[in-house]
């Protein structure tokens, strides 16, 4: 633990087992994303050199507040992928990027045992400080902001900006069910990250069997498509980069449209815009890797 330069707490974790692998044989977006969530309240916990005090007071820091996820990015390197690189242990490089009136910026950078210079995929986050009943933001006490200034490894917040939903989507409807949910009754971060994943392999399935209506119907009687050349062979490439807008909250029972969707100039990057009703909930950008 150091707190000079920056703030930063360096541990190692259990890695990834085999059940945090798809049937593609790639890491799991979601399990990925859990990792730091694990690693977190051993960080929060860890003693200052002050007797009986934590570093981040986090205990105390949250019994008036909740604090949510605003936003996240994820970068993966084409190592997460190769099979002859373990990952497991894997050792942690987690930091303090920026504090500010209401917002905390988290880095963390997962590497193989020993290889720290060598990070398999890296996490930002942006949480947000919001009132338990209002869910409106509410600032830091004065001491969490000072006990940071100056200490972070970054000079502003970490911001993912939500984007224009086009007319034309893939839609799939999912239900918000009783293992989606945490502790704080609403949607896990991961769910969206779930939902959003299965969408994209839906939306490819329905575009492969359209494909199959030219010989039925005829080129020009073909549905109109959202996706601008994804393909299964891409998405067996592996992510190389996710970017997520929280935007809301949702909760168990509710009904939920995940649109998946692709630009023109962007052929290895999905959109996907999960929303209720006219409401916005999260929407995530997906980039695969152009090769194996």
């Amino acid at each position: 633990v150091s707190d000079s330069p920056t703030w930063n707490v360096k541990f190692t974790i259990p890695g990834l087992s085999l059940e945090n692998y798809d049937r593609d044989g790639n890491p799991k977006m979601t399990s990925l994303m859990v990792k730091p969530i694990m690693a977190l309240p051993y960080v929060y916990k860890q003693l200052s050199d002050e007797k009986n005090k934590t570093l981040m007071a986090w205990k105390g820091l949250t019994k008036d507040r909740l604090v949510f996820s605003a936003s996240a990015t994820f970068t993966m390197s084409r190592a997460v992928y190769c099979p002859e690189i373990p990952k497991w242990p894997l050792d942690v490089h987690f930091c303090i990027g920026y504090v500010g009136k209401s917002s905390l910026k988290t880095v963390a950078n997962f590497c193989p045992s020993g290889r720290e210079s060598e990070p398999l995929w890296t996490e930002v986050y942006h949480f947000v400080s919001v009132d338990n009943v209002t869910r409106k933001s509410k600032p830091w006490p004065g001491w969490f902001q000072d006990h940071f200034k100056g200490k972070g490894c970054a000079y502003k917040g970490h911001t993912v900006r939500p984007f224009e939903r086009p007319s034309l989507t893939y839609n799939c409807p999912v239900k918000v069910r009783w293992s989606d949910i945490d502790y704080n009754n609403h949607s896990t971060f991961t769910s969206y990250v779930h939902w959003a994943i299965n969408a994209i392999h839906a939306t490819i399935r329905e575009e492969d069997e359209a494909k199959g209506l030219k010989s039925t119907f005829g080129a020009d009687q073909r549905p109109s498509s959202a996706l601008n050349g994804i393909n299964k062979d891409i998405i067996t490439n592996g992510l190389k980069d996710v970017q997520i807008c929280f935007l809301s909250e949702s909760l168990e029972g509710q009904v939920l449209n995940v649109h998946v969707w692709q630009q023109h100039n962007l052929a290895h990057a999905v959109f996907t815009s999960i929303e209720r009703d006219s409401e916005v909930i999260c929407q995530i950008k997906f980039e695969y890797n152009s090769e194996p």
